[in-house]
């Protein structure tokens, strides 16, 4: 009887799982809230009183997020372009000082394809927010500590690749450099040589190979920590931002499989980052880029991150939307320039006469094929003014590929899967109706999540295992005396079925 209660136990206990949990396969969700910064100053382009102060915060602005580092909280720049989570120095010193000594022989690190001279390899606890409003706590996030950043930013590409804030979180594809492969020097001496004497080392430190850092720059990427200790299953995240300029990055997931009521997989398209098997970054090509219905027939391909204030075209695309519509309102649209970005403005009453930017993706998508962005996207009401309105599509000379920046997330929140190499959009995103045929996904909250074939069939077979057990146990204790009553000596009177008015053995 025992061992029937304790089958109970478990079956009551397995039932009040799968009631009170109808997210199984998805373990948490990691939030990265993060706003615009530049000069150290959050939204200060709705105090912009000119249009190039406006530009220029977007600009020359980056994203940040704070998270608990040793319990104290940390800035940290968040990236798309490279792959590691970084420290500096000075920093580490303040917040934990035990993770940021270097011990004698102990060896340093080279990640110059990003602009990382010496580093060292450490860890100490960050703390991250979590999707039920808890918290994460990593003991021992791996990162390294930066003791010298290069200081050669001789161009706008090469300032891309490499690091130049102080601390930062990377959210690249792969690890590396994102536009060419990386090298490990392991024999020889490049840009240093050996020195006789340490002491004679021009940083000051001991020999490092070039570029050994890229041996250990996995173990620092944040999702790959998170999914290694199982506080995610998923290395998908999700980027998204709101009219008031406020962004999120959500790790953990794919959006419809958490949250089916705001986000629908119908609606959902996912392409194969553009890449190369060893460098690359969040990138794709379209298939057509048109400006009313008119093929634009240059450029197509391009780069996806959030941490850039505008839609970036080439100055081919503005060409050809000078000859569509800006040379044909001289008196109301006006141009600007800050180094070697132009930017747009015009007044409100010719905003609404300007047509859709289409960004055409592969016809297998049907009727969803297109990101697109009208009038009310590409304007946006200059602060303190009435009548101006600020185009959000800025071009740059001498540059050949689009970057999707601030105001296609504000549109189309997009996915992407470091695993699957996969970058997706949701075309639409609203409040869905759990019996709408274009939503089969059963949600009750905004952390709801789709409850898959596959759990539901995992629980039914539990259920029969659990009560075979249960009927296994109810009937071995009769099997049992059956056994018993038969092994009983010469002097046990057994019955007959006939004899009907005698009672049997139980």
């Amino acid at each position: 009887m025992k061992s029937f209660f304790i089958s109970n136990e478990i079956f009551l206990l397995f039932a009040l799982l799968c009631l009170t949990n109808n997210n199984l396969y998805i373990k948490s969700l990691v939030i990265l809230p993060f706003d615009y910064i530049y000069n150290n100053e959050t939204n200060s382009a709705k105090n912009a009183k000119t249009p190039k102060e406006y530009f220029e915060y977007f600009i020359k602005g980056s994203i940040f997020t704070t998270i608990n580092v040793n319990n104290k909280p940390l800035k940290f720049h968040l990236t798309l372009d490279r792959y590691t989570s970084y420290i500096s120095e000075k920093t580490l010193l303040e917040i934990a000082p035990k993770s940021a000594e270097i011990q004698k022989n102990e060896d340093l690190y080279s990640l110059e394809y990003i602009g990382i001279l010496r580093a060292k390899y450490t860890n100490t606890s960050f703390t991250f927010l979590s999707n039920d409003s808890k918290s994460i706590c990593l003991n021992n996030y791996s990162f390294f500590m930066v003791r010298k950043l290069t200081d050669d930013f001789e161009s706008v590409k090469i300032r891309e690749c490499y690091a130049i804030e102080n601390e930062e979180i990377g959210l690249n594809v792969l690890r590396g450099n994102k536009q060419k492969e990386v090298k490990v020097e392991e024999e020889e001496i490049d840009p240093y040589e050996i020195p006789d004497d340490e002491d004679d080392d021009p940083i000051g430190e001991k020999y490092v190979y070039q570029n050994n850092g890229y041996l250990l720059e996995e173990n620092t990427n944040i999702i790959t920590q998170l999914k290694r200790q199982k506080f995610i299953s998923s290395y998908a995240f999700m980027v998204t931002i709101d009219e008031n300029e406020k962004g999120k990055i959500i790790i953990g997931g794919i959006p419809h499989e958490y949250d089916a009521r705001h986000y629908s997989e119908n609606f959902f398209i996912q392409l194969p980052s553009k890449r190369n098997s060893t460098y690359g970054s969040w990138d794709i090509v379209f298939n057509d880029i048109q400006y009313n219905g008119n093929s634009y027939l240059s450029i197509k391909a391009a780069e996806i991150t959030p941490d850039f204030g505008f839609i970036l075209g080439t100055e081919y695309f503005l060409e050809f939307l000078n000859k569509y519509f800006f040379s044909n309102y001289s008196n109301d649209c006006f141009e600007g320039a800050i180094d070697n970005y132009i930017f747009k403005y015009c007044y409100e009453n010719v905003t609404k006469y300007f047509k859709n930017i289409s960004f055409v993706l592969s016809n297998l998508y049907n009727n969803y094929s297109k990101l697109e962005f009208d009038y009310k996207d590409l304007f946006v009401k200059a602060p303190g003014n009435n009548n101006l309105y600020y185009f959000q599509m800025i071009f740059q000379s001498g540059f050949y590929n689009w970057k999707l920046g601030r105001p296609f997330f504000k549109k189309y929140p997009a996915v992407f899967d470091q695993d699957k190499r996969m970058t997706g959009f949701y075309i639409e995103v609203g409040e869905y109706n759990n019996n709408n045929d274009n939503n089969n996904n059963n949600s009750n909250n905004d952390n709801s999540s789709k409850f898959p074939l596959a759990w539901i069939l995992v629980i039914i077979l539990s259920i029969i295992v659990i009560g075979l057990i249960i009927a296994f146990y109810k009937v071995l204790p009769y099997i049992k005396r059956k056994k018993k009553a038969n092994e009983l000596d010469d002097d046990y009177e057994y019955y007959t079925n006939s004899d009907a008015n005698i009672n049997k053995v139980d």
